[in-house]
């Protein structure tokens, strides 16, 4: 975000609920359908076409999904609430950044406590607002149905993709719209797929109860 790199960070988090999907297969052992096995197809070819046409692969997208979803896999494993494994995380990091925070003060390029009260609240107030939509998520997650979940999932990197294009003027040329438009494809694919498992489910457990 800070070196103009929206649209990527936009592009990575789209991808990132399809490697979350082939982590769980992988990691998980869970099962997909054929028409999910496609779609996350369609998004490889996505970004091997981006990666041929950009002239080297699209290292930032693929380090955001990468990461993120590898967090999703971890707080799927641990089993942990919201809120304790925040709290863990936030400790786990924080000698590192406390460290490099004191780095700025001493070599004055921080701005974190140094003179200006508003940099420090702003600065305070952006660790939780970094913290409330993943508690929020996590607590949404045990509440919502999957294809709800998995549909918000997509609202953030679009307004992403927009305050990118729109706001910072950042490039945005017909490479990077064509590897939108495969992914778009695949999302829409897999989320087809999504529903049309729910409602049979939902079918056999309707039929299951009156039998029994």
């Amino acid at each position: 975000m800070t070196n103009d790199h929206i649209v990527d960070s936009s592009f990575g988090y789209y991808i990132n609920p399809l490697m979350s999907v082939f982590l769980g297969v992988l990691i998980f052992h869970e099962r997909l359908s054929r028409l999910k096995w496609f779609a996350i197809a369609i998004a490889a070819c996505g970004i091997l076409w981006m990666s041929f046409r950009l002239g080297h692969m699209p290292y930032i997208s693929l380090g955001v999904a990468l990461t993120f979803s590898l967090y999703g896999a971890a707080k799927k494993g641990l089993h942990i609430s919201p809120f304790v494994s925040i709290t863990l995380e936030a400790f786990l990091v924080l000698p590192i950044f406390l460290g490099y925070v004191i780095y700025l003060g001493e070599t004055g390029t921080g701005h974190f406590l140094i003179g200006n009260t508003v940099y420090t609240v702003c600065l305070i107030g952006a660790g939780v607002v970094s913290a409330l939509p993943l508690v929020l998520f996590s607590v949404g997650a045990n509440h919502l149905p999957l294809n709800v979940l998995g549909f918000c999932q997509y609202i953030s990197p679009t307004i992403s993709l927009l305050i990118g294009i729109f706001l910072y003027n950042e490039p945005f040329n017909a490479t990077q719209m064509t590897g939108f438009g495969v992914i778009w494809l695949s999302i829409i694919i897999f989320t087809i797929s999504d529903i049309r498992e729910q409602i049979h489910n939902e079918k056999m457990a309707k039929l299951a109860k009156k039998n029994a």
